[in-house]
Formats: structure tokens, sequence, C-alpha cells
């Protein structure tokens, strides 16, 4: 390691700890806080509304379409329209999965 005769020529160097790995307050001094981020209440009641506006259109457009696939499926296979069959979850025990 090179130490200057002359202690005036010598720079600072940064430690270790902050160089090589930052620490917590620095890594989430650039985070934003989750208050900040995404959208308000106001927003998020909009897009709910708008979201489940949509769907009862498109439903209300294609429920026969979704009513005829549904039946042609149950005729031509035999089997269910929603299939489902059995799991094991915890402990050993088995539930169904749709």
């Amino acid at each position: 390691m090179y130490l200057p005769e002359d202690m005036s020529q010598a720079r600072a160097l940064p430690s270790r700890a902050t160089a090589a790995t930052p620490s917590r307050t620095d890594a989430n001094a650039a985070r934003p806080s989750p208050a900040t981020v995404g959208l308000s209440m106001i927003e998020r009641g909009v897009k709910r509304a708008f979201d489940l506006a949509s769907v009862v259109v498109i439903v209300a457009l294609f429920w026969w379409a979704i009513i005829g696939v549904a039946i042609a499926v149950r005729l031509t296979t035999g089997s269910p329209v929603i299939y489902g069959h059995t799991r094991i979850g915890r402990d050993g025990r088995e539930f169904n999965c749709y």
C-alpha cells in the first residue's frame, strides 16, 4: 500500500463499507414511499367502476356466445364445462381445484 511521505498529499478515501455495499439507509433513500406510488383512492374507485362497467357490457353483448361454447363443449366431449380436479394440500388434506 502506498503511503505518501507528506500527509498533506494524501486523499481521503471512502470507507470500505460505503464503497463496496451501500447501507440500508442509502439504498432506501432514493426509493419513494408507498404512499406516493400508484393511484389515489379516487383514481382507484374510478378504475374499479370502469372495470366493472366494462365487464357488464362485454357479458351483455356476448352471453349467447359464452352459453353456446359451454353447450358445445359439454355435447362434444361429455366432460364438465368447468375443469376441476383434486389436489393434495397442507397436511395431506385433499381439496377441489377449479
